[in-house]
């Protein structure tokens, strides 16, 4: 059962790495769409859970009670290095993936403000329109 549970857990944190790129490059790739918004929900799910377990992971305790050793190291087939280190190789990647969405986000609202306000505006009468007074027809010379 033990052996089970080590091969779920290997398998759900490959699934949130696997989420995590795809959040990560379409970032890098100024994209956004469906894609990127489930692989953000599957990254932010695991998440909500993790930090609301006390930033351990649930898998853990359940490996622990089948007779796993005690600690994230033993219940995943990782790196005895990686597996410890996890939550810090992570932080500074989503501070990344939330400035890379972020900019996009900033960018195109700065875009949209910039055409709003440098929108051209039709001419007032007799402004380039012809006629001087009622603002069609020919200019006269």
């Amino acid at each position: 059962m033990l052996l089970a549970v080590k091969t779920a857990h290997t398998a759900v944190w490959l699934t949130v790495e696997v989420a995590f790129g795809v959040v990560l490059y379409d970032g890098v790739t100024r994209r956004r769409g469906r894609r990127t918004a489930l692989a953000a929900a599957v990254v932010g799910g695991e998440s909500l859970i993790y930090l609301a377990n006390g930033a351990r992971c649930p898998m853990t305790s359940l490996a622990e009670s089948l007779g796993a050793d005690k600690g994230s190291v033993t219940d995943i087939f990782l790196p005895r290095w990686i597996a410890r280190n996890l939550p810090i190789l992570h932080l500074p990647l989503v501070v990344a993936a939330l400035w890379l969405h972020g900019r996009r986000r900033w960018t195109t609202r700065g875009q949209a403000l910039s055409q709003t306000q440098h929108r051209p505006t039709t001419a007032p009468a007799g402004i380039g329109n012809g006629d001087p007074i009622r603002g069609s027809g020919p200019t006269p010379t």
